[in-house]
């Protein structure tokens, strides 16, 4: 018998190895069938690649639009269109100029300038209307076409802007719009059932409610009128929920402009660490005397038998279940220091120093007003949240946001005996009002500065709820003054609780319709429209602002003003809010708007005026050519 060849027993060994991977192969790919759902899997790759192309493809068409409770507008994406030169596809700079200026209602000569430059491609004018966009489409110029980008505009301008924040460049800067871009980076951490909603760029609904928000920005208005270096904020949160109703700040600070405003201003008051009063150090101190009892003996003796005996181990514990340690919600998170690490503060007291052991001695509004409304609303624990719900762009439908609430479910920060006994601690230092409501006020004076340097304020707090008996709303007033102005107006003060108790009520019935018809109410299609917000250049500023996307504020129908003197049609467009901009000397010969138009508020009106001798003028050089037909 012949000898193997060793070359063939090494090919043969060779090939076991594979055999043997196929077969395991084989197996495995037979377990996976059975055990892995791969249509899951499928689905799941596919909503990735999906949310992937969106955020390469939609460029800014990727923020979704801000609406408040009710699906009013907060903030937008607008198409900002802008006409651009190329100049070696100009037949003529001379025509093309007077062309486009006719429709832009821009000067001819600026327009020339800038097409008679060296570079080779040129902006002529930015940021143009939807009616000037259709007018240079259809003069059809060589050489002359449009650019399009989007561009975050806020209709509802300085209404709750330090809550909704700011963006730019498509990238969310402070407030909402900063949550905004975390809430897009979670897309592959959503749960399963609720994961169709964020394949592409939601919209987002707030909590607050438009109405409401502006009734508290007119009573802080009245509040702080004539009081130079005040700085004022009011605060409605739902009792039940933690949804903030309202969030309002003087002074304020319009987010389409925001770079025109110093840090001080853009700085979010409700988020800003303040010394709290002995009041409240001691109020807080009392709530947790109460609870500390009733852990104890697991009975609730009146809050004026409490013994003074503490368990700190109890207070803290509490300062927990209420959130004081807890991080800030992510709407609330802002990209920058909120106070100075190198400036003190320093409360002014009269007494001698108080033992409050493990009380805080520093809060920011949202965690006083947050940790409060968990003490008084039977003890449940609650999160301060301003986004309520998710509405997909395409479909329109709404989604809840995953894993808000959920995890708060059945929480008690205290028992319902205590929370009971410490809102009658409250109340008896409390003004009543409206609505079985009641109004706690406190203040203090606070030495700010550092080194040498120290500014003395008087920081105003009061706490409102309604009703005292089951609270349903929980507010909070903060006023921080000048004290050597406030002293020297001292008769001048607002009563606080007052003026809070002259709009409890409409606040309230406001609150019951905004819970019941935000059930029923949804997004419309939003309007067609560009973004055309003014800039300071002299080419900018012959565009036509717009101040609300929506037709209710839109009051104010163009006349007809051909023919009128100047003075009478100032004196007709009188009523409008809007500013206006006259081009020429003499009569009115065109405007802009065109009679029947509505007005946009704070919008711009253009009226072009010709000497009564021009017109004449105009008027034989076209009679003339028709005389002569006619002879």
């Amino acid at each position: 018998m012949a000898k193997q060849s060793r070359l063939r027993t090494r090919k043969n060994t060779g090939r076991r190895p594979a055999i043997l991977f196929a077969i395991l192969l084989i197996v495995l790919s037979g377990v996976a069938w059975h055990y892995i759902d791969f249509h899951k899997v499928f689905i799941r790759v596919r909503d990735f690649f999906d949310v992937a192309r969106k955020s390469m493809d939609s460029g800014s068409d990727t923020r979704g639009t801000i609406y408040d409770r009710n699906f009013k507008e907060i903030a937008v994406s607008l198409p900002k269109v802008s006409v651009c030169a190329r100049m070696r596809e100009i037949p003529s700079a001379e025509e093309t100029a007077a062309k486009l200026s006719s429709v832009l209602r821009v000067d001819s000569q600026q327009i020339l300038e800038r097409l008679q430059g060296d570079a080779l491609r040129t902006w002529v004018v930015q940021n143009i209307s939807q009616q000037q966009e259709e007018s240079v489409k259809k003069l059809n110029i060589p050489g002359i076409f449009l650019s399009q980008e989007k561009a975050r505009f806020y209709p509802q301008e300085e209404t709750a802007a330090h809550l909704v924040g700011f963006a730019e460049n498509d990238i969310g800067l402070s407030g909402i719009e900063y949550y905004y871009d975390s809430l897009l980076s979670r897309h592959t951490t959503v749960s399963e059932e609720n994961a169709d909603h964020l394949r592409g760029f939601p919209h987002l609904v707030l909590t607050i409610d438009l109405k409401i928000q502006g009734i508290l920005e007119k009573l802080v208005g009245n509040i702080i009128a004539r009081q130079p270096g005040v700085k004022a904020g009011a605060y409605l949160m739902d009792a039940g929920s933690g949804a903030m109703v309202a969030s309002v700040q003087y002074p304020a600070y319009n987010p389409n402009n925001y770079r025109e405003y110093p840090e001080a201003v853009l700085s979010n008051l409700f988020l800003e660490p303040m010394l709290l009063p002995v009041q409240i150090r001691r109020f807080l101190r009392d709530a947790a005397l109460l609870n500390s009892q009733n852990e104890v003996t697991g009975a609730q003796l009146p809050w004026s038998l409490i013994p003074p005996d503490e368990s700190l181990g109890s207070q803290v514990r509490l300062w927990d279940r209420i959130g004081l340690n807890e991080p800030l919600p992510p709407e609330f998170i802002e990209d920058g220091k909120l106070l100075s690490a190198s400036s003190e503060m320093h409360e002014i007291v009269a007494k001698e120093e108080e033992n409050f052991d493990t009380v805080p001695e520093f809060l920011t509004p949202l965690q006083l007003l947050t940790s409060v409304t968990c003490l008084l609303n039977s003890g449940e624990k609650i999160r301060a949240r301003a986004v309520s719900q998710l509405v997909d762009a395409e479909t329109k439908r709404e989604y809840p946001l995953p894993g808000r609430q959920e995890s708060l479910i059945g929480q008690q920060t205290v028992s319902a005996q205590t929370s009971r006994e410490i809102m009658r601690l409250l109340a008896g230092q409390s003004q009543p009002g409206q609505l079985d409501s009641v109004s706690y006020e406190t203040e203090n004076l606070v030495a700010t500065g550092k080194k040498s340097l120290w500014h003395l304020n008087r920081h105003r707090l009061q706490l409102t709820v309604v009703p005292s008996l089951h609270p349903e709303l929980v507010l909070l007033m903060v006023v921080e003054a000048p004290a050597i102005e406030v002293r020297a107006k001292k008769t001048e003060d607002m009563d606080l609780a007052k003026a809070v108790d002259s709009v409890v009520e409409r606040i309230a019935v406001l609150q019951q319709v905004g819970m019941t018809v935000s059930d029923v109410v949804s997004p419309g299609e939003q309007k067609k429209i560009n973004y055309t917000a003014a800039k300071d250049d002299a080419m900018q500023d012959r565009t036509i602002r717009v101040g609300s996307l929506s037709e209710e504020d839109k009051v104010f129908p163009m006349p007809d003003l051909k023919g009128m003197s100047l003075r009478k049609a100032l004196r007709t467009l009188g009523q409008a809010d809007v500013r206006i901009r006259i081009v020429g000397t003499g009569k009115v010969t065109g405007q802009e708007p065109k009679p029947g138009e509505l007005l946009a508020k704070n919008g711009e009106c253009v009226l072009v005026l010709q000497k009564e001798e021009a017109v004449r003028l105009k008027n034989l050089e076209k009679k003339e050519p028709l005389q002569k037909e006619a002879r």
